[in-house]
């Protein structure tokens, strides 16, 4: 990369950090809050801690007025006195100027605590916010692999929205924000395309994680496809990752939902002209489908959860599918199996609610669920996390081993709505799609 265009780059100066990230004022506000009502302390450092400080001599005296709280000693009517004796003749207060920078904050009026400490964490949040962008920036012109100032940089921008959304509120402030989200209602966007399975859960509303599991043949990523295209074609973003087969496998998969194509080895099988123009018209059209496939070889999480991240920056998200996470490769030799999995589902449900979208993840059933030809929740493969950080468990099911074609879905988990099976449905291995019949029975459970 050395003597490419990106270092050539001029860098441009940043605007002084001092306009956009510093509030001196707020700072004193807070100190000065903190020594005239030192009943308080406790309701500030819920919001900031020391290092929210800009100005180091602040951050030190912060810290100071916390411990001797935390201590007892700070708590009476004559706060600077005991703050004065303790700063006497230390380094700290000649960095603040002397005694006389207590006596100012005594002229400071007392105002809310609350909204000057909210206001320091503001500006603390920006300061890291820039500094990591800095150091992004001067990774790529470098020409370097900037992999990890990537990481790092996407770490920053989780904790600084995490402290964001750390907001405790009453219940009745959260009924009056419910009630007034009312007059916005819109019906869940993600639906699977199998009209009276829709009907009946209702689709699949965004922050959700939902689980697909099927053992091994039993069209797990037949289903997820499905509705992944399905999602797709309504002009939703998708982004569908697979791990097993190559992007080029799954586009086959979707031609073969063609009645044309249906069972079409594109592989060996020399294709008639009818066939061919089946083929034109699929591309045509699905030239505005908006699903997207990636294929990722033994991707481990962080490589999964990057990719989801800059996908959603560039063409946005509602839908993601992950096929399937067993695949996934530890982040650490020394995690078990169960340790990764439990890494991997916590992980994408945080992106579902932190993107607003819905993730479908695939999983395989164990062993035992084939051997007992049962379907329940402790079937699920590797770990007992996927159980617990999925929205809603979809199971297929082959009720007969010798009917290849008749399937069930089992809604084994659902946070938002009934338990229960679904029959009825057929799975067209040739096509790759699963339909509905007909007569549909009532949602048993």
């Amino acid at each position: 990369m050395k003597g490419s265009a990106v270092n050539q780059i001029p860098r441009r100066p940043l605007r002084p950090i001092e306009d956009v990230a510093t509030n001196q004022a707020a700072e004193r506000a807070v100190l000065s809050h903190m020594v005239q009502k030192p009943g308080d302390i406790n309701q500030i450092t819920s919001i900031i801690v020391p290092d929210d400080f800009h100005d180091p001599a602040y951050k030190k005296l912060f810290a100071l007025m916390v411990d001797l709280f935390d201590a007892g000693e700070l708590g009476g009517s004559r706060s600077d006195a005991v703050l004065l004796s303790k700063l006497a003749g230390s380094e700290l207060l000649k960095e603040l100027g002397g005694g006389r920078f207590i006596l100012e904050l005594l002229d400071i009026p007392p105002t809310s605590p609350r909204y000057h400490a909210a206001e320091v964490q503001k500006r603390s949040s920006i300061r890291r916010l820039l500094q990591s962008s800095d150091e992004l920036r001067d990774s790529i012109l470098a020409g370097t692999d900037h992999t990890q100032a990537l990481d790092n940089h996407q770490a920053t921008i989780d904790a600084v929205l995490s402290r964001q959304s750390d907001c405790t509120k009453s219940a009745g402030q959260l009924m009056a924000e419910f009630a007034d989200s009312l007059d916005n209602w819109q019906p869940p966007e993600i639906m699977t395309g199998l009209p009276k399975f829709d009907e009946r859960v209702g689709g699949f509303a965004r922050g959700r994680l939902i689980t697909v599991c099927a053992g091994t043949g039993g069209g797990k990523s037949a289903l997820a496809l499905q509705i992944a295209n399905h999602n797709g074609m309504k002009q939703r973003p998708v982004l569908y990752l697979t791990f097993e087969m190559l992007d080029v496998e799954k586009v086959k998969r979707l031609l073969n939902h063609c009645d044309h194509l249906a069972g079409v080895n594109f592989e060996v099988d020399k294709l008639s002209e009818q066939q061919r123009g089946a083929v034109q018209r699929e591309v045509l059209r699905h030239e505005n489908n908006k699903l997207f496939i990636r294929h990722m070889a033994s991707p481990k999480w962080r490589d999964v959860e990057r990719r989801i991240r800059e996908f959603r920056a560039r063409h946005g998200l509602s839908l993601v599918v992950v096929d399937y996470i067993g695949l996934i490769s530890k982040s650490d030799p020394r995690q078990t199996i169960q340790e990764k999995t439990a890494e991997v589902t916590s992980g994408l449900k945080k992106l579902a609610m932190q993107l607003q979208c819905v993730v479908l993840a695939v999983v395989q059933l164990n062993r035992e669920a084939a051997k007992t030809k049962q379907t329940d929740l402790h079937n699920l493969a590797d770990s007992a996390a996927v159980e617990r950080d999925s929205d809603c468990v979809i199971a297929i099911h082959q009720p007969d081993p010798q009917d290849m074609k008749r399937r069930e879905l089992h809604i084994l988990k659902n946070r938002t709505g009934r338990r229960g099976k679904l029959e009825n449905f057929e799975f067209d291995g040739a096509r790759m799609l699963f339909t509905e019949r007909l007569a549909f029975p009532e949602f048993g459970g």
